[in-house]
């Protein structure tokens, strides 16, 4: 049986993972959390991970009144920590959209946002399940505007929250790539073809992450 070596790289570690492939590393498979990063434009899309609110009991927002359950004083929102975590990000990016359609928005979401995971001043996660469904269950967000992929999970172990779509025109999403090396093994071309074929995209949807 052929062995496949995927190197799975995200914005954070980019830079580690392309030195690790220009310094030879015996990798059979690229794949990247971010089509913007180098090496990318050799990767094939394969999965788009979207971000999501997941929410508590005390939130009763939907995809048509995200906007404004997100902006509400009363309601704490939770993020990752932009430029130390992807998923924080992509959330300031959902608030420049946010921008766009309503005048102050930008600076009252970055303003309340609780910069609860990703950087060096968060509080730690627990030591089991999922970080976002314990802030919430903790009280310390209502909400929490992460990946859907993370949302999903936090959902399946707690049914009691809730993932909540963003609408179109606020969605903000991360296309994944990859790519096998032109001198793999015939393996390492079928572990592609199976992750972006009919099968391995049926896994990624019940994970929360939506077709390429």
């Amino acid at each position: 049986m052929t062995t496949v070596r995927v190197a799975y790289v995200v914005a954070s570690v980019l830079l580690s993972g392309v030195a690790m492939v220009a310094a030879g590393a015996e990798l059979s498979v690229f794949a990247a959390g971010s089509l913007r990063a180098p090496l990318a434009d050799l990767a094939q899309r394969f999965a788009r991970n979207s971000m999501c609110l997941l929410t508590g009991t005390r939130s009763h927002a939907t995809t048509a009144s995200a906007l404004d359950a997100m902006i509400d004083p009363a309601i704490k929102l939770g993020t990752s920590t932009p430029k130390a975590d992807p998923s924080g990000d992509y959330a300031w990016e959902v608030f420049h959209k946010a921008g766009a359609l309503g005048p102050g928005a930008f600076a009252t979401l970055t303003a309340k946002a609780r910069q609860l995971t990703g950087g060096a001043q968060s509080p730690p996660p627990p030591a089991t399940g999922s970080a976002y469904g314990a802030f919430i269950a903790a009280g310390d967000a209502d909400m929490f505007l992460t990946y859907c992929t993370n949302a999903e999970l936090a959902r399946q172990e707690n049914p009691q929250l809730r993932v909540v779509r963003l609408p179109a025109d606020l969605v903000v999403a991360a296309d994944y790539g990859i790519a096998a090396r032109k001198d793999a093994a015939a393996g390492a071309t079928a572990f592609v073809d199976y992750l972006r074929g009919p099968a391995g995209r049926r896994v990624f949807a019940a994970y929360g992450f939506d077709p390429p």
